[in-house]
């Protein structure tokens, strides 16, 4: 195994680590990340669930709005 690989596994998203960390380097050169509470996470969580449907309801309308653009001008074209 080469020597810049880590040990462990790094497919866990919790806890995050710095690349450091993972890469196998001393925990004395770098600060440890701060300890996160459950409440973190969920709000970080619901933030991210909030953005989604927001971006999700957005592109649908938009969508909507190009199909009825299309229909509109094709309703009102020489043919």
């Amino acid at each position: 195994m080469l020597p810049w690989r880590p040990t462990t596994p790094t497919r866990s998203r919790w806890p995050r680590t710095s690349w450091r960390t993972r890469c196998g380097w001393p925990a004395a050169r770098h600060q440890a990340a701060p300890q996160e509470d459950g409440r973190d996470i969920e709000a970080w969580k619901e933030k991210g669930v909030a953005l989604r449907a927001f971006f999700y309801i957005f592109g649908t309308h938009l969508f909507a709005g190009l199909i009825w653009l299309l229909f509109h001008v094709g309703q009102h074209a020489n043919k």
